[in-house]
This record gives structure tokens, sequence and C-alpha cells, in this order.
């Protein structure tokens, strides 16, 4: 049971998928290599703590996009080291790249399939999401007895982490900026 998957299924340009910036696909020594981002909540933990969590899932976001853009299985991400990433995507391109580029990368991934949402008039916000999976009402038995998901807690705090509107889901002009999408601009900027 992961919370911070709830506005992953909400908030991504193909919805409802626990592949797309799984906080359980966390290899081992990344904490290391981004030192200033709490990864504990991964794996579950801290499940009934739901502020906090946006760094560590802009992070994994980023990173699992790059993982799906080499074509790679997340099972193998896993499998080995953090470092091994931009090592592998060196080898591939031929560029020399750390991981703070891949997360640059792998959001500016992000933000290309989250315009092409939003210029087809679809905003991440509005989509609906089962109450059944948040547990309202909480469930009486099983794992995840009596637990409800503060969806919205996680969903602001991922948009303000993001630089996305909290209203209209637009990433930050400034921000397309930083990730050489300026030619995005218009497309959800009208």
């Amino acid at each position: 049971f992961e919370p911070s998957m709830a506005s992953i299924y909400k908030l991504d340009a193909t919805p409802g998928r626990h592949t797309q910036a799984a906080q359980y696909c966390l290899p081992p020594d990344l904490p290391e290599l981004l030192p200033g981002i709490d990864f504990s909540f991964s794996f579950g933990n801290k499940r009934d703590i739901y502020t906090g969590r946006a760094k560590a899932q802009k992070a994994l976001a980023a990173l699992d996009h790059c993982v799906n853009a080499l074509g790679m299985c997340l099972f193998g991400f896993l499998s080995t080291t953090a470092d091994f990433m931009p090592a592998c995507y060196s080898a591939v391109t031929g560029w020399d790249v750390d991981i703070n580029e891949l997360l640059d990368a792998g959001e500016r991934i992000g933000t290309v399939r989250l315009v092409f949402t939003l210029r087809e008039g679809i905003n991440p916000l509005k989509r609906n999401f089962p109450d059944i999976a948040l547990g309202k009402p909480p469930l009486k038995g099983g794992p995840t007895k009596g637990i409800s998901v503060d969806l919205d807690t996680m969903t602001k705090e991922f948009c303000k982490e993001m630089d996305w509107d909290p209203e209209t889901c637009r990433p930050a002009k400034k921000r397309m900026e930083e990730l050489d999408l300026e030619w995005l601009i218009e497309d959800v900027w009208k």
C-alpha cells in the first residue's frame, strides 16, 4: 500500500497506471545520490502521513519517465544501483549525463505528456477518483483497515512541487522555458 500512488494515478497523462512514477521503484542507493530528497515515504512507509511526499514523487516520476524512454523494465531499474541509469544513458546516447540531468529529462518528458493532455481538453485535476480506492469510507478489514488517503493534500503539494497551476494544471511558463519547452507554451498558455 503506497498512498503517494493516488496522486500519480490521478495526475499522470496516462492515469491509473501503477508503473508511472511507482513510489516503490526506488534503487537502494538513490537517497545517497539525491540527499536533499526525503525518500523515507517510499515502499509504503509512513502510510498515514500525506504531507512532504511531493519531492520524492517528482524525482521518482522523472526517473520512471527515463526508464520508459530508454526501453528498460522497472524490475531492471530496481535490480541495480541508481548510478546505473546515468551510465546506461551515457552508453546508449554517447552523452555524459548525471542523475540531475536525468531528473530534468524525465520532468521534460512528463511535461510534454501533460501539455498534450491539456491541449486535448483534459484537466487531470478534474478527473474523478473512486472513493473506495481512497478508503472513503475506511475499510473495516484487511491491510488498509481504517485508512483514508488524503488525495487533496498530496495533489496540491505535487502540483506545487511540479510548478503546475493548482486549478488548471498548466505548467508554469518559466519552468517550461527552463526545460527548453518554449515551443509548447502556446499550446497551454493561449
